[in-house]
């Protein structure tokens, strides 16, 4: 299969959105919560790309006309992100990190 012959349907469909809902930025500073634990963590559990999302994401970022229309639209670091796993690792962090916040949290007020 081609994949560039489809590149130009996939940007049409892609329109001016982004490769995700929240920046890995904001991922590395959201505010862990533990009285919210399970609100957070299923929100960033379904921060996950999935399988069309990296499908997609890699056929623009590695195409030349996919590459320069992201610099354009302002998505190139975005799909920069998901591209190398950086975003993937980010999400995974920050749930490794509620969890074991919430756990030390939980066994302090156990031992008060």
């Amino acid at each position: 299969m081609d994949a560039k012959k489809y590149l130009p349907l996939i940007l049409a469909l892609s329109g001016c959105t982004t490769t995700a809902t929240m920046s890995r930025y904001d991922i590395n500073h959201m505010v862990i919560d533990c009285k919210h634990k399970n609100e957070q963590l299923a929100f960033l559990r379904s921060q996950f790309p999935d399988q069309n999302e990296r499908l997609k994401n890699g056929l623009i970022f590695t195409s030349t006309l996919g590459f320069v229309s992201s610099l354009k639209d302002g998505t190139y670091s975005e799909r920069k992100e998901m591209y190398d796993g950086a975003y993937t690792s980010a999400i995974r962090l920050k749930i490794d990190q509620i969890e074991n916040q919430c756990a030390y949290e939980s066994l302090l007020q156990q031992q008060r």
